[in-house]
């Protein structure tokens, strides 16, 4: 698959995140791949790979409160979008907050955080015309996350007609508001060419300037691309590895398979090598795809037991291929 051809228009459509290996391995593996749903962000399109809720791709930060003393707090953190893994509520458990938000609009009906709480519980309703109208209000209050919601929105076509031109106004009003995972947005307007030119430096920009500014996702796609060396840069699996380090911390699943994937690239030894093979395990039996084709890889791939595998006389299990593949 062409690293410029964009998947949505191809009609494949992606899950929740980026694959670390697709295409991105093809230096070493040199593998037909086919994107499904979790696919790279460096040869995919991550914009259009993302769960039904365009989140952050990453394990989802479940805060399930009960109807609080505080509904205000409880709905904001029950509803919470931030570009960190690590604070970023993927998946609302939508009952309970409703009925926390509910409350806290009846005690605080001017509150934008609150108000972005309910937009996000109608989203998950699929009750997107009640969600635009909430988050194009915002939009006008100057609410930064309300315009990378909306213009996913856009991108997708929930509820409005699709629209990239749309897509990259909103990404672009996001940014100006101070939104630092409408950098990553950027990134994707400017790759692909979403209602714009395609300007690869200005892609990287974004996506540099993201990553600097701890927007996990972003974090994950730069050090995929130093993995690998895509994107325009040289391979540096030690700056990749760095990049990663907090995100580790944090509990970032994604960050720990990327980890096991450099390690299968530059291991230390064969102690090494069976680390990382029982970490994939590991992770592939959590359900993680793209843990899943890292462990087909490394099990199954000639190129890369020529390339690496047989210099540390690590004996390729075709019984695992079989069972991940």
């Amino acid at each position: 698959m062409s690293p410029r051809a964009d998947p949505r228009k191809l009609l494949v459509f992606g899950g929740v995140l980026f694959a670390l290996l697709a295409g991105a391995l093809s230096y070493i593996f040199l593998t037909p791949f086919e994107p499904d749903q979790i696919q790279s962000s460096i040869v995919s399109d991550p914009q259009k790979d993302q769960e039904k809720a365009p989140q952050e791709q990453s394990t989802p930060v479940l805060e399930k409160t009960v109807v609080n003393s505080d509904p205000v707090k409880a709905c904001v953190d029950q509803t919470r979008w931030h570009h960190s893994n690590a604070l970023h509520v993927l998946d609302i458990e939508v009952e309970d907050s409703r009925v926390n938000c509910k409350k806290a609009i009846a005690a605080e009906k001017d509150n934008p955080d609150v108000n972005f709480g309910m937009a996000r519980i109608h989203y998950m309703d699929r009750d997107y015309d009640k969600a635009r109208v909430i988050l194009e209000r915002l939009i006008k209050n100057g609410h930064a996350n309300s315009a990378e919601l909306l213009a996913d929105m856009y991108y997708f076509g929930e509820g409005v007609d699709q629209s990239d031109k749309k897509f990259s106004e909103l990404a672009h009003k996001a940014y100006a508001l101070g939104s630092i995972r409408a950098g990553h947005q950027l990134y994707h307007v400017y790759y692909w060419g979403h209602g714009v030119m395609a300007d690869d430096k200005l892609a990287v920009k974004y996506l540099e300037e993201a990553a600097a500014r701890g927007h996990s996702l972003s974090i994950i796609t730069l050090a995929e691309a130093l993995t690998i060396g895509a994107l325009g840069y040289e391979e540096d699996y030690q700056r990749a590895k760095s990049l990663i380090l907090d995100e580790l911390k944090s509990g970032n699943v994604n960050a720990e398979i990327q980890l096991q994937v450099i390690r299968t690239l530059e291991p230390k030894d064969l102690a090494e090598l069976i680390e990382a093979q029982q970490s994939l395990i590991r992770l592939s039996d959590m359900g993680y795809a793209d843990a899943m084709y890292a462990l087909l890889q490394l099990e199954s791939s000639e190129y890369w037991y020529e390339d690496i595998g047989k210099h540390y006389s690590y004996e390729q299990d075709p019984e695992i291929a079989a069972e991940y593949g």
